[in-house]
């Protein structure tokens, strides 16, 4: 089985598997690099705590104060709200049917993770798409704009691949002030882990 088939087969849950050929806007996504940012200290982060609500399958630091957590639907397994409804944080999960090697999450894996966002949001504008290592992890971002009930909002989707599971974290907030949550965004990825087997 090649690479690229490998990259579809396993992005494949259930019944859906994505086979048309892919339709992106040309200049921003000729090449998807890989960037590397700079390592987390080590320790949980001053005015964080660890999320302990699925000991058995991830953790991560999130603040202390000001955000909530709220139950998961059928996708999503979690929402974290910041109290005043300014900022939300959705964690998606998507069981993947082969385990991907480091080296294929990369520039075709990334346009796949694209394809359901333009799809989703046909009205995105502004929409950029990086690989990059975050912590232990090599991350896809999937950033854009779109008209929310309170505005013009920038959304930012951090996609996960580790091991057979595939997580989505997708990030929110007015675009006047998502800089501001911008430090919470990031700290919830680069913290972001499975748990570990149990013995």
């Amino acid at each position: 089985m090649n690479v690229i088939v490998r990259r579809r087969f396993a992005a494949c849950a259930a019944a859906i598997l994505m086979v048309a050929p892919l339709a992106l806007p040309s200049a921003p996504f000729a090449s998807v690099t890989l960037e590397a940012q700079a390592k987390p200290a080590a320790g949980v982060r001053k005015g964080y705590q660890p999320f302990r609500g699925y000991p058995d399958r991830f953790t991560f630091e999130y603040p202390t104060k000001d955000w909530e957590q709220i139950a998961g639907g059928t996708s999503s397994v979690l929402t974290l709200a910041q109290k005043k409804r300014e900022a939300t944080v959705v964690i998606e999960y998507q069981p993947l049917r082969l385990e991907l090697a480091p080296n294929e999450i990369d520039e075709e894996f990334a346009k796949l993770e694209l394809e359901p966002v333009t799809q989703r949001q046909p009205g995105a504008t502004n929409t950029g798409l990086k690989l990059v290592e975050m912590g232990a992890n090599r991350v896809i971002v999937i950033e854009y704009s779109r008209r929310g009930l309170m505005g013009q909002e920038t959304v930012r989707q951090y996609s996960l691949a580790l091991g057979k599971h595939l997580y989505r974290i997708v990030c929110s907030a007015p675009t006047a002030s998502f800089g501001r949550h911008e430090p919470v965004f990031t700290a919830i990825v680069e913290s972001f882990k499975l748990a570990a087997p149990s013995s």
